[in-house]
């Protein structure tokens, strides 16, 4: 992985590795706002090993962005709340991690909260060991290593504990796990530089910044570099990714540079096989509070909802977590009449499981 950004030394590939968190805060949506993407990059010297480290929520949203970090790394470690268990968030990055044969490691979180015991350390552990069973782990990736930790505090331990010796508050034996679990990069160092490039920036100081994957070579200061840019037709093209909220972000950019522009409502694209008519289905997880639960069934039952699971949300009094399968037909339109119901302080996920039978009948 390489930042073109102030170099100071030739650069070779080294360890990569990838972090997912769950959610967006204020200075990542910023960073959004700005470049349409989200994408941090660190890089600590551990022990006579270099670890470049990426930093990527995990929002559906970004599915792309998400996708091509994934591409760039050699590990990964999920980062789970140790009260809350995996969100519905957590299974879509899980799920691209997986797909591209990364071992992630899990890393339990906040675990000096006072309700956070090692009873409900275990059971997450469980929670997330289901998870990876249901996304087609395989057996090495089902064997990952487990850490806990509390990053206000500043450190992780191999062994479960809320209060480590004055000498272990570090972060020291997750990076050491780190250079145990996830493999060195392989690359010839002796070909001609290749790089594959997953994020391009501008700056109005240093120019130009490219962000990516080394495959083979080395770079040095000055070295001139050449891009290749590929399409079938021999044209660059626009590809625009799927989702409300980095295509809110996209279109707001735009009008605040003048660009005028219209779109159309969202329209359901269904598929005929062999004379059948199947229609995308999403599954769809919601927390509410429990005065809203009757509402919020009540509205999605009319859209042809069905509960898959529900019960309360651990570590929040009062809340409550379903599972549903819906089409996408019927969700179209209902985030705004969902955040009406429960005045605000409600969550909802969204993810597509395939295509099947269209129901007949409308809403």
């Amino acid at each position: 992985m390489l930042v073109m950004e102030g170099l100071g030394k030739s650069v070779e590939p080294c360890l990569c590795l990838c972090v997912f968190a769950s959610i967006i805060s204020f200075s990542e949506f910023r960073t959004l706002f700005r470049y349409a993407s989200i994408l941090f990059i660190t890089s600590i010297p551990w022990k006579e090993n270099e670890l470049n480290m990426v930093d990527t929520p995990g929002h559906a949203d970004f599915g792309g962005k998400v996708e091509q970090v994934v591409g760039m790394v050699e590990g990964a470690i999920l980062v789970v709340d140790a009260g809350e268990g995996p969100l519905a968030q957590t299974k879509f990055v899980l799920a691209k991690a997986l797909r591209y044969g990364l071992r992630p490691m899990i890393l339990l979180n906040k675990v000096d909260r006072p309700s956070v015991s090692e009873e409900r350390c275990d059971e997450v552990e469980s929670l997330v060991f289901d998870l990876f069973a249901n996304l087609g782990a395989s057996e090495e990736q089902l064997d990952f290593p487990v850490l806990y930790a509390s990053a206000k505090e500043g450190w992780a331990s191999l062994t479960y504990t809320k209060n480590p010796p004055d000498d272990a508050k570090n972060m020291s034996q997750l990076l050491d796990a780190i250079v145990k679990y996830v493999p060195p990069k392989t690359a010839s160092l002796d070909e001609p530089f290749q790089m594959l490039v997953s994020m391009m920036e501008k700056d109005d100081y240093v120019g130009r910044i490219l962000t990516g994957r080394i495959t083979s070579g080395i770079v040095r200061v000055n070295d001139r570099v050449h891009g290749l840019r590929h399409s079938d037709s021999g044209s660059s093209k626009l590809k625009m990714e799927k989702g409300e909220l980095q295509l809110g972000i996209l279109l707001e950019n735009m009008r605040r540079e003048n660009f005028e522009l219209s779109f159309s409502p969202p329209k359901v694209m269904y598929k005929i096989e062999k004379g059948v008519k199947l229609e995308p289905i999403e599954e769809v997880t919601i927390e509410v509070n429990e005065e809203h639960v009757g509402m919020v069934m009540e509205a999605l039952s009319h859209r042809r909802a069905e509960v898959t699971d529900m019960g309360p949300v651990a570590g929040n009094f009062g809340r409550t977590r379903m599972t549903l399968t819906c089409p996408s037909r019927g969700l179209v339109g209902y985030r705004s009449v969902f955040s009406s119901d429960t005045r605000g302080t409600g969550f909802m996920h969204r993810a597509f499981m395939g295509m099947f039978f269209s129901s007949i009948g409308k809403f």
